[in-house]
């Protein structure tokens, strides 16, 4: 996973026409990807193929702006007097000025230079006929037009396949900002028999002077052979027509000829199309031929289109929401993606978690989505645009602009946790006779420490009388096991159940020195008269609790000690030990203050962790008694052994210490047995063999070969769960256990990484993105292939199967972008969905983009998970002591078997 870039990209290059003739003038594209608006340089320069001779064409080197996000720029580079035969070419892109270089693409035998065969050659004017660039970013040409124009058309790939998508380009200079449409045409070559692609039919904006914009053709069914195309553009809805430009045998179909084996579900291999919404590379225009004069063929209006736009309220606080309404037409019944971005001098900001897809009816719809503003945006009047899009975000139906729409002030409303609505899991009614609990609820699951929690219980009598029960109630920490757990006698109440289904409430207080985090909950129906429960039920992380006091200073510890002083460590269980706390507060506030402890044995320096028990409580004016727990590893040394203990407490920011007291030799620990050293790669996967290859994504071939390795080399698959559970229980592991991880949990994975490991009787976690089921990964809509997440029941069939159902959050989010308590409510969201859709909490947790600030991973340690993965590339041993920050084993499409050997087989 990789990090924004911090500078523009050069990402790939294309040239046309190709072949050219010496004296020609071709026109170099460049596709850029930028993260703000700037001014870059644009060089070129060839030599002939294998020479490294380069010579450039400094008269048309170029100065060009650029907007945030994807552009397709050009510059021009005169052939000259260069003899005929092939080149290389080269496409450098730099700051302004030709300052500090971006990036380069170099192409072997790119160009075919042709010896003129018409008279007089030196004269003969280009196909391609772009005026140099102006300096510093004007492209106007030097005889301005006062009509749009269609200058340059190009397609790629070149050859193709059927079945497969072009790209077509037009290069369009307009002397205003409007909307045209983009239609096209082919035919087998020389027949006229032209059919179009209306599907792919496209309305879109255009602003004053050289614009490159692209719209796609799927080929269909056609057959292999040579075909003529036509690029038309109109204005919007295909109205009048501005211009044509027609090729002669300007593509080569291919017929496909392998076809992938695979498992029964594998689709056909037959290449398919680009479906990112980053614009594909083009491969070069095809040869030059003779324009065909202009013909009026005005496509019938097929296509969707986005008629108007509005925003309100045209002023927002940081941190709060707008409504953003498009109204659009569809020639039918139809689903569509509603995308949108606001900028400003140079700011740049998107909201991929409303990204929302609507279905509309034929004919004209209103339809709207919300736009997040973060409380870190910067203030002032943005430009806000609006994008029409199918589902998979491939192809854009139509964008507007609202110029000055939006202003964002710098009010910042007061930060809440936002816990996501619990959806409580059905409980089958149970049989006759006796008295039971059904769905229960607390009214509010988002309490602060000392707060109380309104309960609700569904009590059914099936005894054929009234009994008296108690209402009891109880929370524990998630992911300890029930150890731990919190009672309110003083709000037990007895109640005489009626006959039937009757709904009952209690109130629930908590302490307030209660620890902050995730909470199970538990329902308990008792007999008033023994305290013997008569029915219960659990719901795993239910309650989050929040301690979000600030601390301003005064606090000290003024007592520590161990319950117990030494403790014999039994297999199969969580070893703990526990501290008490007394913290003097001489301010009149309640402080947050977090309490840790630490364990070294005498005479080392290595200390040990225990992330998960770490208390964030709030602590009154005056004294205050506070207790946590401490879990031993199995990996200390073997036999009776004194230990040091700090005992501390620690900032509400995660990291800083406000006071400590270090006890030496102030515990023994007596281990029968020490674990062995053994080691667990953590491999990193994303897509095994999506529709379109790029970015995070390994091939089919290749994930079957690596399948195979581990099932015939005698490999067992565990999960962070199984390395907790030998760290801390003792519980063994399997020879050559390794972890195989998925992020970002896409269909992909169900469809092909799936069958392969079910009858290899491998397993592993799916890194799931909660609130993206279902849909795309639009978070990334800028740079990556754009990829189908699972559904909920192939997630819940998959776990059915032994892999683990794991968190990736819920929005895929930059922790580093969020405050504190938005990265608990994304973490302990996204564990509450986990529950809610399949009924068991997870255990494992991936960092977004491998960030991991200390808040981000305090709050994973205290919602119920009992590991994290990073990025690294290491391999990853069970003594290591953070489980946290496991590290993980990165495999790409490149790796090779031996490669892949070598990886998972590194000291």
């Amino acid at each position: 996973v990789s990090p924004t870039p911090t500078q523009p990209v050069l990402q790939s290059a294309a040239l046309g026409p190709n072949p050219a003739f010496g004296g020609d003038t071709i026109v170099l594209t460049y596709t850029v990807w930028s993260p703000n608006s700037q001014v870059v340089s644009l060089g070129a320069d060839m030599a002939p193929a294998g020479t490294g001779a380069y010579q450039n064409d400094a008269a048309n080197d170029a100065q060009v702006a650029i907007n945030p996000g994807l552009n397709t720029i050009t510059r021009l580079f005169n052939l000259g007097s260069r003899v005929s035969g092939s080149y290389d070419v080269r496409w450098g892109l730099f700051s302004q000025g030709f300052g500090t270089q971006y990036g380069l693409i170099t192409q072997s035998n790119a160009l075919t230079i042709l010896q003129a065969t018409v008279t007089p050659a030196p004269t003969r004017t280009p196909t391609i006929t772009l005026t140099p660039t102006l300096t510093p970013t004007s492209n106007v040409p030097t005889s301005t037009p006062s009509v749009t124009v269609l200058q340059a058309v190009a397609l790629g790939p070149n050859p193709a396949f059927g079945g497969q998508t072009l790209v077509l380009t037009y290069t369009v200079w307009s002397p205003t900002n409007q909307l045209v449409s983009l239609g096209a045409d082919m035919a087998p070559a020389g027949t006229g028999a032209y059919q179009n692609d209306p599907v792919n039919d496209l309305d879109i904006q255009v602003h004053p002077g050289l614009n490159n914009v692209t719209r796609l053709f799927n080929l269909g069914a056609r057959s292999a052979g040579n075909y003529d195309v036509r690029w038309g553009l109109f204005q919007a809805h295909f109205g009048f027509q501005y211009g044509l430009e027609v090729r002669s045998n300007a593509l080569t179909i291919l017929a496909a000829t392998v076809t992938p084996t695979g498992p029964t579900n594998t689709p056909t291999a037959t290449p398919t199309g680009p479906t990112s919404t980053s614009t594909p590379t083009i491969t070069g225009t095809p040869p030059t031929a003779t324009n065909t004069p202009l013909v009026s063929n005005t496509p019938t209006p097929s296509a969707p289109m986005l008629s108007s736009v509005s925003v309100s309220p045209a002023s927002v606080p940081r941190g709060g929401t707008v409504t953003l309404n498009f109204t659009i037409f569809s020639p039918s019944a139809a689903t569509y993606a509603l995308g949108a971005d606001i900028s400003n001098n140079g700011n740049q900001y998107t909201d991929p978690g409303n990204d929302r897809l609507v279905s509309v009816p034929a004919g004209v719809s209103n339809v709207s989505r919300n736009f997040y503003i973060r409380p870190d945006d910067s203030t002032g009047v943005y430009n806000v645009s609006f994008g029409l899009w199918n589902t998979a975000f491939s192809i854009q139906y139509g964008s507007q602009v609202k110029t000055n729409a939006l202003t964002i002030t710098a009010a910042t409303p007061t930060p809440s946790v936002g816990i996501p609505t619990y959806t409580p899991t059905n409980v089958p009614t149970p049989n006759p006779p006796g008295v039971t609990l059904g769905v229960t609820q607390p009214s509010n699951i988002s309490v602060n420490a000392g707060g109380t929690i309104n309960l609700s219980y569904k009590v059914i009598n099936n005894t054929g009388g009234a009994v008296s029960v108690k209402l009891g109630a109880s929370l524990a920490p998630s992911g300890q096991g029930g150890f731990g757990a919190i009672t309110d006698a003083a709000h037990e109440t007895v109640i005489s159940a009626a006959v039937g289904t009757n709904t009952y409430t209690r109130s629930f207080v908590l302490p307030a020195t209660v620890g902050g985090g995730s909470y199970d909950f538990t329902w308990s129906l008792l007999n008033p008269s023994n305290g013997n429960v008569i029915s219960t039920r659990t719901v795993a992380n239910l309650v989050w609790v929040a301690a979000s006091a600030s601390y301003t200073g005064g606090l000290e510890i003024t007592t520590a000690a161990l319950a117990s002083n030494s403790i014999t460590l039994q297999n199969g269980v969580l070893n703990r030990i526990t501290g008490n706390f007394t913290i003097q507060n001489d301010l009149n506030s309640t402080q947050g203050v977090i309490l840790r402890m630490r364990v070294r044995q005498t005479g080392t320096t290595q200390w040990i962790n225990d992330l998960s028990n770490d208390t964030f409580i709030n602590v009154g004016p005056g004294a205050t008694s506070a207790s946590r727990t401490f879990v031993i590893p199995r990996y200390i040394a073997a036999g009776s052994h004194t230990y040091d203990v700090i005992f501390e407490i620690g900032d509400p920011d995660f990291n800083g210490a406000i006071d400590n007291n270090q006890q030496n030799s102030a515990l023994t620990i007596s281990n029968p047995a020490k674990i062995s050293n053994q080691a667990v790669p953590i491999l990193m996967y994303h897509n095994v063999n999506p529709t379109a290859p790029g970015g995070n994504w390994v091939s089919y071939v290749n994930f079957v070969q690596q399948m195979d390795y581990l099932s015939t080399n005698s490999w067992h698959t565990v999960t962070g769960e199984d390395i907790y559970n030998y760290i801390y229980k003792g519980t063994a592991l399997p020879s050559r256990p390794i972890w195989l991880t998925f992020d970002d949990s896409y269909e992909n994975i169900y469809d092909y990484a799936y069958p392969v490991m079910h009858v290899r009787n491998l397993t592993g976690s799916i890194f799931t993105v909660t609130q993206y089921m279902d849909q795309i990964n639009s978070w990334d809509i800028c740079c990556e292939p754009q990829h189908m997440h699972m559904d909920w029941d192939m997630l819940s069939q998959m776990a059915a199967d032994g892999f683990a159902a794991d968190s990736h959050t819920q929005h895929h989010v930059h922790f580093f972008d969020l405050q504190a308590n938005q990265q608990q409510a994304e973490v302990w969201g996204s564990q509450n969905d986990l529950v809610s859709f399949l009924g068991a909490p997870a255990k494992n947790f991936s960092y977004p983009y491998g960030q991991y600030p200390d808040s981000a991973e305090w709050a994973i340690a205290h919602s119920g998970f009992h590991a994290a993965v990073i990025i690294g590339q290491e391999m990853q041993h069970t003594d290591f002591i953070n489980m946290f920050e496991l590290t993980r084993i990165g495999i790409s499409d490149s790796d090779t078997l031996p490669g892949f050997i070598a990886k998972i087989t590194a000291p």
